[in-house]
């Protein structure tokens, strides 16, 4: 992983600093004060590689010379989808509705449980597990803090709880059927579409498949469904015994 480090960006308040201090221990790194530096200089003098930069209502992820922040990407369209009565596929193989819960077991940048969110409304619940500490810092900031001029997507947002864990290690501790759909979209090893929100979640997050073992756990976990994504020709849902209900292009999705 990157030697990282937690700064603030310029002439930040005592108290901005001290929220940059608290994220720097739960991510076990360093804090360094910016004292107007550039980042390029300050990531020289602190030998390290990446940087969490936070503002009052911004986190940033810098490396080699990016700087990385939330963004809804495409849940801003499949919601509006959605609100003007249109099919997301997702969703649909979920067979989501009003009232459920709705367990993502890979969160990247969240849009997938932003759309989940959107469709369980306020008497549902969404879980998205991260097992990237510092992915999982920058999508609770985003959901948090974004705004949008759709009070639909930011409600939505604000629903979503990330929990920082692996799902291989949060399952076996679930209860029997205790979410009506558990839902699996690994990293894919090389990307569909290159964009910058993509970039990001390729380079923090923490690259894992999932096994037969973790499917039977999944299954015992869900209530109803559990959903598993692939890019075709489906070779993971080949290897994990999950039929195939669903095929695009570019996306698979399997269904137990």
């Amino acid at each position: 992983m990157p030697r990282g480090v937690v700064t603030t960006t310029d002439g930040p308040s005592t108290e901005l600093e001290d929220r940059a201090r608290d994220l720097a221990a739960r991510l076990h790194q360093r804090y360094v004060s910016r004292e107007r530096l550039t980042l390029r200089v300050l990531l020289h003098r602190a030998d390290a590689t990446a940087v969490l930069v936070l503002g009052e209502e911004s986190l940033r992820y810098g490396i080699q010379g990016h700087l990385y922040g939330f963004h809804p990407n495409m849940a801003r369209h499949r919601v509006a989808t959605l609100i003007a009565g249109r099919a997301d596929r997702l969703t649909d193989v979920a067979t989501l509705a009003s009232g459920d819960q709705f367990l993502d077991c890979t969160c990247g940048l969240g849009a997938d449980a932003i759309v989940a969110a959107h469709v369980v409304g306020t008497t549902g619940a969404v879980d998205a597990l991260e097992a990237s500490p510092v992915l999982a810092e920058l999508v609770k900031h985003g959901l948090h803090r974004y705004q949008h001029r759709d009070p639909n997507l930011v409600g939505a947002m604000r629903r979503v709880r990330v929990r920082t864990t692996n799902y291989r290690e949060l399952l076996p501790t679930l209860d029997d059927e205790s979410w009506d759909v558990v839902y699996l979209d690994p990293m894919f090893e090389t990307p569909i579409l290159a964009t910058h929100g993509l970039d990001l979640v390729r380079r923090l997050a923490v690259p894992d498949r999932p096994t037969r073992a973790d499917i039977a756990e999944a299954r015992r976990v869900a209530r109803r469904t559990v959903v598993v994504k692939d890019r075709a020709p489906g070779a993971l849902l080949r290897a994990l015994g999950v039929p195939v209900v669903s095929k695009s292009h570019r996306i698979w999705y399997g269904r137990l």
